[in-house]
């Protein structure tokens, strides 16, 4: 068989073989920066395809691996010291062409950006394949590779992924996927075989997020109960610090200030992740204050009578308005206004 310079092969590298290669793009790498030529696309000219192989033209191959790093006594570079022939036709070519894989990773990047929950894969998977067969019995070759292209990523991201939907949601039964609870919803709920876990995530009238754990199935009782009480309680395991602090000493010291300032405001709750939120009413309305930092109460009593002396929330007729804006180092957001 006859062969050429330019004609390409494939290889497996060993550890050693890896660690030139890498040697060889980071000295490329250097030179290209400075000439602003697309770092990507070269880096994808020396990619590990899905079967661990390495293409070469037989030049480059020779460039990279040839001279002090071969040799009776060298490490070798290449797996049972193999290189095999790429063939020009690609009906023979048994592995993925390095395009279609090119193509299927952009893909990916593309729907793990748009879509990055791995919620109801394979429903949407039945979608595409249905697209895809659509496009076959139209002769439609164009939209024929573009609908295969994305069974072949739905496909994948389910192969990595997997599909939460079949794979850890059981025993929730569709009343309890709607259940409302007082000030809070619950949006989202599902089983983890791994850890043996219930997990729930609520969204509060505050657009907040917060989930909780739990190693039982709990009860609409139970549910409630939780965001009633807003602590943990009864085996829950709150995940992050969004959960309401009803229970808790500094809850206490904060409902003491706001209530002696005598200005009509009560607190309904507060949380302290990144910074210190505070959820508080008046007779008509309810607000929502933030501040990067634990505050002291003369700072709460002030931004409190601005709230309430200020006018910020009245437009010039007198009517309340929707309205978000700064005071100082706060943060103050006014909700369900009339």
């Amino acid at each position: 068989m006859n062969m050429n310079i330019n004609d390409t092969v494939k290889v497996r590298l060993t550890e050693k073989g890896k660690q030139i290669l890498k040697e060889k793009v980071d000295q490329d790498l250097a030179i290209i920066a400075k000439y602003g030529i697309d770092i990507n696309s070269y880096l994808d000219n020396f990619a590990e395809d899905v079967y661990g192989y390495y293409e070469f033209q037989i030049w480059e191959l020779m460039e990279i691996f040839g001279g002090s790093h071969m040799g009776i006594t060298k490490e070798q570079v290449f797996v049972d010291n193999n290189i095999e022939v790429v063939e020009k036709i690609g009906v023979n070519e048994k592995s993925p062409k390095g395009e279609s894989l090119k193509f299927l990773k952009e893909e990916l990047i593309h729907a793990r950006t748009k879509f990055p929950g791995n919620e109801d894969l394979t429903v949407a998977l039945m979608e595409e394949v249905g697209e895809l067969a659509q496009a076959t019995l139209k002769c439609d070759t164009d939209n024929l590779k573009k609908e295969a292209l994305q069974v072949a990523c739905v496909a994948m991201r389910i192969y990595e992924e997997g599909d939460a939907t079949f794979n850890k949601r059981v025993g929730i039964s569709q009343d309890e996927k709607e259940l409302k609870l007082i000030d809070a919803s619950l949006i989202k709920c599902e089983y983890d075989k791994n850890k043996d876990l219930y997990r729930f995530e609520f969204v509060n009238k505050y657009k907040d997020k917060f989930t909780a754990e739990i190693s039982k199935k709990p009860t609409k009782q139970q549910l409630r109960k939780f965001v009633e009480d807003g602590r943990s309680k009864d085996g829950w395991l709150v995940k992050n610090k969004e959960d309401l602090q009803i229970a808790s000493k500094e809850y206490k010291e904060f409902e003491r200030i706001i209530k002696n300032t005598g200005l009509g405001f009560d607190l309904i709750t507060y949380s302290h992740d990144d910074g210190y939120s505070f959820y508080i009413c008046d007779l008509q309305d309810d607000y929502k204050l933030t501040i990067s930092r634990k505050p002291s109460s003369d700072e709460i009593i002030d931004v409190l009578r601005n709230i309430a002396y200020s006018g910020a929330f009245y437009d010039n007729l007198g009517n309340r308005k929707d309205v978000i804006y700064c005071f100082k180092d706060w943060k103050v957001i006014r909700f369900n206004g009339s």
